[in-house]
């Protein structure tokens, strides 16, 4: 009566203290940090080969981000290894967002695809994302993410390699690989687009780009889709100045060429035809 036995439950796991009965030979405590006690009564010294099993189960775990992790479980013959996979409450399979490059008449659209932000398993996993019309596929990377519980991307690491980590082919497919080809990671993919100059309008106003990017894992394909707006200036616009203060009959004109800054063949031209009893006076001023 009065021996005690202690040993100490796995690490990675919150446990609620308490206490608890062995039977008819004692009882047990559980402190916080995992340490179980159990101390025996007068029972023990009137019987022998005493023996029984402690079961205790807890499903939260102690890790505060998501993924693969390690529970280890000491014994008398050793330590024991258990991988567990915790995953966020929320997050998603795949989602898009598309962004202009800064500045009036952008030149690019940046497509961001981010993908498994639910922390589920990637096994041999591909992104493809269909450049929409009017846009031509500059480049490519690929961005490991860090996620919250939530699922809510924390962080943005540095990039990926390509050869070692993904590969990209030529319609902008990423397929991951090595150290990625079977994971819990999140990622995110940048598609780089260039918007050719046909897609812009003479007129001005704006254009709309839309397209779908599509997560293929082990089988199972998940699409997300966005919208990116870009406005222009218009290619040709003339407007009248007024006259000269002096008196002299000279009107002035102004032409504006190429407000959308569209990239335009050598060659091109721009001519200003006056009518009625009008003529040139001086050489034009180009601003």
């Amino acid at each position: 009566a009065g021996d005690y036995f202690t040993f100490q439950l796995p690490s990675n796991v919150v446990y609620r203290p308490g206490t608890g009965s062995l039977g008819d030979y004692g009882t047990y405590s559980i402190a916080a940090d995992g340490t179980v006690t159990f101390t025996f009564n007068d029972n023990v010294t009137d019987h022998s080969d005493i023996h029984g099993d402690f079961n205790y189960s807890q499903t939260q775990t102690s890790s505060t981000k998501p993924g693969k992790t390690t529970i280890v479980i000491p014994t008398k013959e050793g330590p024991i290894t258990t991988d567990i996979v915790v995953n966020p409450t929320g997050g998603n399979d795949i989602s898009k967002a598309g962004h202009t490059s800064s500045g009036s008449n952008p030149k690019q659209v940046i497509w961001d695809v981010t993908v498994n932000t639910d922390g589920k398993e990637l096994k041999n996993a591909k992104i493809s994302d269909s450049m929409p019309s009017g846009t031509t596929l500059a480049s490519t990377a690929v961005y490991p993410l860090t996620i919250d519980m939530s699922g809510n991307v924390t962080a943005t690491g540095a990039a990926l390699v390509e050869g070692t980590d993904y590969t990209v082919d030529s319609n902008g497919t990423v397929t991951l690989i090595g150290d990625y080809a079977d994971t819990y990671q999140a990622f995110k993919v940048e598609y780089t687009t260039n918007i050719d100059a046909d897609a812009i309008p003479d007129d001005g106003g704006s254009v709309t780009f839309n397209n779908t990017a599509t997560l293929d894992n082990d089988g199972k394909t998940s699409p997300a889709s966005a919208t990116a707006t870009a406005s222009y200036g218009k290619l040709l616009t003339k407007s009248f100045l007024g006259a000269d203060s002096n008196g002299s009959q000279k009107y002035k004109w102004q032409v504006d060429y190429n407000f959308g800054e569209k990239n335009l063949p050598a060659g091109t031209s721009i001519t200003d035809t006056l009518d009625g009893s009008q003529a040139f006076s001086g050489d034009p001023v180009l601003t």
